[in-house]
């Protein structure tokens, strides 16, 4: 074979191993929420554009406020987030490898989604308005309560 017959195979051979490589890879999926959302410098601003806002834990060390699909309130906080939309419709998502249990936390039945001993997400309604609160790592359950017992 002539030369270059030999390094355009080489070339094609090297491109079509590439190729394989870059479909083979799989993306590291991130916990942290990816549907678009447009980011808000306070919650006031949020409340001017949806006519509703949230109350959270003062604790919390937050990174964003956010709108979610022009209708859900988002806090994005160091290791999770707290969701609050004017819907019937949960703003949770399932969490898998988790076990489900129901608590009355003050007038609300709140769904824990739980991990070994960790409160992994919490969900709930209440007058007209879905909750989430979710953990990244998972929180004890006394912390977790605290946190659903200040988020109106």
């Amino acid at each position: 074979m002539s030369k270059k017959i030999l390094i355009s195979l080489l070339v094609l051979l090297m491109f079509f191993s590439c190729m394989s490589l870059s479909a083979c890879h799989k993306k590291e999926e991130s916990k942290v929420p990816t549907e678009a959302a447009v980011r808000y410098d306070t919650l006031e601003d949020i409340k001017k554009e949806l006519e509703f806002d949230i109350k959270v834990p003062k604790d919390l060390n937050v990174e964003a406020y956010t709108i979610r699909k022009k209708a859900t309130i988002q806090v994005v906080f160091d290791g999770g987030f707290i969701r609050k939309a004017k819907t019937e419709k949960s703003v949770g998502n399932k969490v898998e490898g988790t076990e489900s249990e129901t608590l009355v936390i003050g007038e609300n039945n709140v769904k824990l989604a739980t991990k070994g001993d960790k409160v992994k997400q919490a969900t709930w309604r209440a007058n007209g308005f879905s909750y989430c609160l979710y953990f990244q790592l998972g929180k004890d359950r006394d912390t977790a309560i605290s946190y659903i017992s200040q988020i109106k």
